[in-house]
């Protein structure tokens, strides 16, 4: 089988976009992931996943400080060339550095070891980190890459250095992205946005997930309280639920709610503690979180547009989730959200992102609750048409087309 290289600052289970695309080339493509340990909570969800991916080779570097010199020597190196970026911002080298540090750890490790990946056929990258490593390698080695644009990079919430690292961002994708063979993006405005910073196509792949990992959990029972669900990958500040708790405090006679995620110690002091209905649960690997969701009635996707530009424009899985799941949700009115809804207005309800807003729609979903869970089974399998076994296969298509076009 051709072989195709895999390029992330991240690990398998904090990159669902990348492991959704290794379990779609199992058995078509030989596939190598060139990734981080990170030191954290994920390490262990990725032993979890891997075996999902098996015949997959899997190469993991250190994102920690358990390879105390190459940690250093990244850490130093990043700090450093932010601080003479003034000075060299017409280099990607020291762009891509200055964005990230992994950038340099994926770059010495390809240099190192070049001569191992001459006869593969593609390189995939993820990650804006990732990108500068993928452009040096295909120039090396006359080998086509792609490139996936999962958030808009140079809208993104930054807290440092901040004015100089939009112009790096931006930099970065503008000399290096229209020079891929394949440009991909996770929201139709994301791609929007990518096109005219960059002058390139951009072809939108959603954010959806295999329709196997779900399973429709109906509720025999028509009463109890109406069962609210949140996750993502960090619960902390800045995610909308600031707006939303207060909201709920004046609904908790007749509202549970449940977060997944790996739980910030500070959020939950100052937000969680004495809320009694609320429920936290660790973070879970995929398949599982999927088969969790199903067990709720509504989703909350509570994305604001003045944590960042990116929250406007982007669509994350957490919606597509809750969508394949059933459930019925519950959006504030970014532009992607708005119009991912009106195309499947039964299937959830779009409000400001307000506590006024999200207060009046709760409050009117309680009232409709036996409706909404009689219809939850209707909205599972309607659902199928967005699943990721349509979405990978065009992918998959693209992908032959690029390795084909390139002999």
């Amino acid at each position: 089988m051709q072989k195709i290289l895999f390029l992330t600052t991240s690990n398998l289970s904090t990159n669902p976009r990348l492991l959704k695309e290794l379990k779609m080339v199992k058995g078509k493509f030989s596939a190598t992931v060139l990734c981080f340990e990170m030191g954290n909570w994920s390490d262990d969800l990725d032993k979890q996943v891997l075996s999902e991916v098996g015949g997959t080779e899997i190469i993991y570097l250190p994102a920690h400080r358990k390879n105390l010199i190459e940690w250093l020597a990244a850490s130093l190196a990043n700090k450093l060339f932010q601080s003479i970026w003034p000075f060299t911002k017409k280099s990607r080298f020291a762009s891509a550095v200055s964005n990230n540090k992994r950038s340099l750890q994926l770059w010495w490790f390809l240099k190192s070891n070049k001569n191992r990946f001459k006869d593969y056929k593609l390189i995939v990258a993820h990650n804006l980190g990732a990108l500068y490593p993928a452009y040096y390698l295909s120039e090396l080695l006359s080998v086509p890459f792609a490139f996936d644009v999962e958030d808009y990079h140079p809208g993104e919430k930054i807290d440092h250095d901040r004015e100089n690292e939009v112009a790096r961002r931006k930099y970065l994708m503008q000399t290096m992205l229209p020079q891929a063979a394949l440009v991909t993006g996770a929201s139709p405005l994301i791609c929007k946005e990518v096109e005219k910073l960059c002058h390139t196509k951009v072809v939108n792949i959603n954010n959806s997930f295999f329709s196997s990992e779900f399973l429709y959990a109906g509720r025999k029972e028509m009463g109890g309280k109406v069962n609210l669900v949140w996750f993502s990958q960090h619960i902390s500040h800045g995610r909308g639920l600031e707006v939303c708790l207060p909201v709920l405090d004046q609904l908790q006679e007749f509202i549970s709610l449940t977060l997944i995620g790996s739980l910030n110690k500070s959020f939950e002091e100052q937000w969680l503690r004495n809320r009694l209905y609320v429920t936290v649960l660790s973070p879970m690997e995929q398949k599982a979180l999927h088969q969790e969701l199903a067990t709720y009635d509504i989703g909350l996707a509570l994305e604001l547009r003045s944590t960042d530009f990116n929250r406007e424009i982007a669509l994350t899985n957490k919606i597509f989730a809750y969508l394949q799941a059933g459930l019925y949700v519950v959006a504030t009115d970014t532009k992607a959200q708005t119009l991912l809804m009106q195309q499947y207005p039964a299937h959830g309800a779009v409000c400001e992102q307000s506590e006024k807003s999200i207060f009046g729609t709760l409050d009117n979903l309680i009232t409709k609750i036996c409706e909404i869970r009689d219809h939850k089974v209707n909205r599972y399998a309607a659902m199928k048409e967005i699943s990721y076994e349509n979405e990978g296969n065009k992918l998959l298509s693209l992908w032959t087309t690029v390795i084909n076009e390139s002999q």
